[in-house]
């Protein structure tokens, strides 16, 4: 009986985070530059056979609380501009 390998990789949240001047960005959701490399060299190479990705949920539930604290620390400065 022949086994195939396969590979699977999870992302934390640092490696999906994705950033805007050197911030959390808020205006939109894209994971971050370490996922889009691996992501465009798994469909490069057509391994979507071979290697699967895995994000948690609490992944994603973090990236968006950093969101979140951002944009509330984004307005924090805003009203002292004023």
């Amino acid at each position: 009986m022949s086994y195939k390998l396969k590979t699977l990789i999870v992302f934390d949240t640092n490696s999906l985070r994705s950033t805007q001047d050197g911030e959390v960005a808020y205006s939109f959701f894209a994971f971050g530059r370490p996922f889009q490399v691996i992501e465009e060299f798994i469909l490069e190479k057509n391994l979507n056979e071979d290697i699967h990705i895995a994000i948690p949920t609490w992944a994603i539930e973090e990236l968006k609380d950093q969101k979140q604290r951002q944009y509330q620390n984004d307005i924090v400065e805003f009203q002292k501009l004023s």
